[in-house]
């Protein structure tokens, strides 16, 4: 898929919002949260991104920085998030930062950006922080708001893991909490596909997915949260693979997408040869 350019990414949130005043001391504040700030390794530590925003805002970007030595970065969870389209999300290669804007602009006092799931590697003391945080005014303008820095220190300990089960095996595996599919606004020949999903004992290690787009579908094939699928495919199935190698597969079926691109033009078909049987019937009756 071909990823707009970042200035054109963000015109058009720019653009889509409609004119309104704000006031000139008003500012967008970035929140950052870790559930586990004092981790053992081998555990998983999640930082939570929210936002307070007093007036609307719809676009948005958070470069973050966090310590490779001691934590490896899992997954970047963006279920409930006010961002609806995203042009960049964290990745294990290339730049760490979340780039992304809200169809509907947003104001309040805590919105979710959305949710950094870390593994502890290493023991050591260090921080995760946000940097240099942008923000734009749903004003029709592209107004940049004024935006702050957050930062959360944590440590990380040699130790026993807690939530592993005490015989040390994991059975279970990872929980999908939901899965959603969008239309890909840049692109109609696709749609969008986000996995909220979680292992508590071991960690999610894979997402694998295939798709049925007319009688057939295709091999698994790892990807990467969220994914792009083509505009017909019908059945999408997710598979999630924890460091156990325990599997969890669901499938989410998209019944309109059946229905034009498999029983319509089914059906079609059955009448075009029902038309030409009856047709060449008669010729020959005659």
């Amino acid at each position: 898929m071909l990823r707009l350019p970042l200035y054109l990414f963000l015109a058009f949130f720019f653009l889509i919002a409609p004119p309104s005043a704000f006031g000139a001391d008003e500012r967008v504040d970035f929140f950052l949260s870790l559930d586990n700030p004092n981790a053992i390794v081998g555990e998983f530590v999640r930082a939570d991104i929210t936002i307070k925003s007093p007036s609307p805002s719809n676009a948005f970007r958070v470069p973050i920085n966090y310590p490779s030595d001691m934590l490896e970065f899992v997954q970047f969870e963006t279920e409930g998030s006010v961002i609806d389209i995203w042009h960049t999300t964290p990745k294990a290669t290339g730049p760490f930062e979340i780039v992304g804007g809200a169809t509907r602009p947003w104001s309040g006092e805590s919105g979710k950006i959305g949710t950094l799931v870390f593994r502890a590697l290493h023991k050591g003391i260090g921080s995760v922080r946000l940097a240099k945080t942008e923000a734009y005014w749903g004003d029709g303008t592209g107004t940049k708001a004024e935006t702050n820095t957050a930062e959360q220190n944590i440590s990380v300990i040699e130790g026993i893991p807690r939530g592993v089960p005490s015989n040390g095996v994991d059975n279970a595996p990872p929980l999908v909490e939901s899965i959603s599919v969008i239309d890909d606004p840049f692109n109609v020949a696709q749609k969008l596909v986000g996995i909220s999903t979680r292992d508590t004992a071991s960690g999610v290690r894979e997402i694998q997915a295939r798709t049925r787009a007319w009688i057939g579908r295709t091999d698994w094939v790892p990807v990467k949260n969220p994914f792009a699928v083509e505009k017909r495919a019908w059945a999408i199935a997710i598979k999630t693979i924890d460091y156990a190698g325990n599997e969890r597969v669901e499938t989410r079926y998209d019944w309109n997408a059946f229905f034009f691109y498999v029983l319509l033009p089914a059906a079609l078909l059955i009448i075009t040869l029902f038309g030409l049987w009856w047709g060449l019937r008669k010729l020959f009756n005659h």
